[in-house]
């Protein structure tokens, strides 16, 4: 399941398909001098005003967790879906995603990471082996849980630290390593914030300038220019 584009939920989640959205063009910070390859590290990013994350008792991540199961388990068509004890919460989206795809390797059903860090089946699974398939991935989403508030919808104010950072850290370091950058109009904050959701179709993807690279740069250029903020900014884990 290799997801590319969407907010967070299980999907796994994933996520992505593609158009500029119109709106006013956002200039990037200026800088007294052009950057050179190297000096803008958008990992580093942090945002100039932290924003509020939800929190959960011990009990509502529980009611949680369980409903997410059973979701996943209508959604797969489990009729009877067995009891699978928690090992961990996973508490940042890598964390999640590393387990969750170690976890489906180790049951037989190999999977790796792509550069947006999201699980991808490699070589895909035949389609004669869904049932066993889908009980693998039930099985080690039920055993590393992510804590909720991974896969709540974005708030408005998560959009806007997203936007903030792919115009003050991520784009510019692009820039500084010499990718060309996404062609069309960037969306205001505003507009981005607004219409995220009212309109998925025209959601603006800056990241996927990074598919543009050659197989060697790619990963390079991606872990100096993460595509998202750092998960403590953004989901306060």
């Amino acid at each position: 399941m290799r997801l590319r584009t969407s907010p967070t939920r299980w999907v796994l989640t994933a996520i992505l398909a593609v158009t500029v959205l119109g709106g006013c063009n956002a200039p990037f910070n200026e800088t007294p001098d052009d950057p050179t390859p190297d000096t803008i590290d958008a990992s580093t990013w942090a945002p100039s005003q932290p924003i509020s994350h939800p929190t959960y008792t011990e009990a509502e991540q529980l009611e949680w967790r369980e409903g997410w199961l059973i979701s996943m388990a209508q959604e797969s068509g489990m009729v009877d879906p067995p009891e699978v004890d928690l090992i961990r919460w996973t508490t940042s989206m890598r964390e999640y995603q590393e387990s969750y795809a170690e976890c489906s390797t180790n049951a037989g059903f190999p999977q790796t990471l792509d550069t947006l860090g999201l699980p991808y089946f490699d070589p895909p699974p035949p389609a004669s082996q869904k049932e066993a398939l889908d009980l693998v991935l039930y099985t080690c989403n039920a055993q590393y849980s992510p804590l909720p508030q991974l896969m709540d919808d974005w708030s408005p104010d998560q959009l806007g630290l997203l936007w903030d950072y792919w115009n003050e850290a991520f784009l510019p370091c692009l820039e500084a390593q010499e990718v060309e950058l996404p062609d069309g109009p960037v969306p205001s904050r505003e507009t981005y914030v607004e219409t995220f959701y009212s309109d998925p179709d025209s959601r603006w993807w800056p990241y996927e300038a990074l598919f543009s690279l050659p197989e060697d740069r790619l990963d390079p250029v991606a872990a100096m220019c993460p595509p998202y903020p750092p998960d403590e900014h953004f989901y306060g884990s």
